[in-house]
């Protein structure tokens, strides 16, 4: 086991799901737990991570919603998630080779237990990577404008 394997399978002894496509078209969504858990996604093209997030609810959800629009023609919204303009933005520079994995220990049903391993994921990528993962902290890609959240 290596602890700073951030694509392995057992990255800080957790046990993750194998990659599958993040695109909603391909149905591998679908297949993702439904129980609160942690998650994390990568690009063919770019080093280290794209995103590293959580979830209380089901995780198969909150993918889903990170993905929704993203595969769009127009940058979506920072709602329903705040990293789909900057995956949006991936895409439109990268291309489509955007994976997700997934984990659901039952530490990840406690909302400060699960915080505190997304802290630690993201810290670990730090060091390893020297940065943070891309689409974090609602960042953007340069070159591109952050778009705004939703009005109703």
């Amino acid at each position: 086991m290596n602890k700073e394997d951030i694509y392995g399978p057992d990255w800080m002894e957790l046990d993750w799901s194998p990659w599958c496509s993040l695109q909603p078209a391909r149905g591998e969504i679908s297949d993702l737990p439904t129980q609160p858990g942690l998650y994390r996604v990568r690009h063919a093209e770019l080093d280290g991570l794209v995103y590293i997030g959580e979830t209380g609810r089901s995780v198969r959800e909150r993918v889903r919603s990170f993905a929704s629009g993203t595969f769009d023609g127009e940058m979506p919204y920072r709602d329903p998630h705040t990293a789909s303009p900057c995956v949006w933005a991936i895409i439109d520079r990268y291309g489509q080779d955007l994976e997700v994995s997934v984990v659901t220990p039952s530490e990840a049903a406690h909302k400060q237990q699960r915080k505190a391993m997304e802290d630690a994921l993201i810290a670990l990528h730090r060091r390893v990577q020297n940065q943070s993962p891309v689409a974090n902290f609602a960042r953007i890609l340069p070159g591109y404008k952050q778009s705004s959240y939703r009005k109703d």
